[in-house]
This record gives structure tokens, C-alpha cells and sequence, in this order.
């Protein structure tokens, strides 16, 4: 399985942070761990990268994900939702998942208030994720109350 992870593009530059001069180091540590168990990753960051919502979109087509991650944090969550309804239309049946700060707190409150996601995360995502993705691609209806530190 191919997992596509995503630092969402700010619509518009509010603060300094919305363009960072540095890569998004948690999808960093994802991708590493997700790479040595030989799975195909693609770290998208909108921030770093500059690229707007219709890059992340042609780039996720190309690549095919079977799963594709999401990170952000609380005053990021709406754009992050935004993003994840648009690629639920563009990939259908693929899982979108939520972490981050946000997801960490509110966890059953952010797939309640933004149904685009399909599993939020709550606390360090690298063996969550590991796992995720096992289940995922070994069943139809993956068992997700055996897996710690999520909502679905």
C-alpha cells in the first residue's frame, strides 16, 4: 500500500508560519518509520513547498495513495477538513487520516464536527500509523478498536 502524507497548504499567507522555511518534521518521522517497513511513501508539504491545493491534488493522483494522512493543528484543522473532503471526491474510497495537535485533544470531536476524515489520531502517530496501515491493507473492515490512540 501507498500512503501519501500531507502538511496542508495555507489559502493564504496570515502569519509567518503559514510559509515555514523548514519541513514538517512529524510527517518526516512518519515517513521514516512507515519507509523502513519498505512501504512507498509521498511527504507532501504545502507549507514548505508553496504549492496550493490543486498541486497536492494532481500530485495525489499521480502517486495513487491507498491511504492518505493529514496533520494539523487546531487553527489548521478547518483547512485540513477542506482538503480532506476534496480528496475523498478526487480518490474515491480512500481513507483519510487526521493527527496532530488538534486530533490529539479533540479526537471523537473532530471526526463528529468533520466527517471528511475518516480515522483521527490521538498522541504519537509513528506505530499508530504502522498499524493503521497493516490493517488497512490486510481486511475489508479493518478492527480498529485493537489499535490504541484512535477514533473512527
Amino acid at each position: 500500500m501507498r500512503v501519501a502524507l500531507i502538511n496542508p497548504p495555507p489559502p493564504q499567507r496570515t502569519e509567518r508560519w503559514d510559509r515555514a522555511d523548514f519541513p514538517h518534521i512529524g510527517l518526516g518521522y512518519l515517513a521514516g518509520v512507515l519507509r523502513s517497513q519498505d512501504i512507498p511513501v509521498a511527504v507532501l508539504d504545502g507549507k514548505l513547498e508553496r504549492i496550493g491545493v490543486a498541486e497536492v491534488l494532481a500530485r495525489l493522483r499521480e502517486f495513487a495513495p491507498g491511504l492518505v494522512g493529514l496533520s494539523a493543528m487546531t487553527h489548521e484543522i478547518e483547512i485540513a477538513a477542506d482538503l480532506a473532503e476534496q480528496i475523498k471526491r478526487a480518490l474515491p474510497g480512500t481513507p483519510v487520516v487526521v493527527g496532530g495537535v488538534h486530533a490529539t485533544a479533540r479526537a471523537g470531536d473532530t471526526l463528529r464536527d468533520y466527517p471528511a476524515f475518516t480515522i483521527a489520531v490521538a498522541g504519537e502517530g509513528e506505530r499508530t500509523l504502522s498499524a493503521i496501515v497493516a490493517a488497512w491493507a490486510a481486511a475489508d473492515r479493518p478492527d480498529w478498536a485493537r489499535i490504541p490512540g484512535l477514533a473512527w
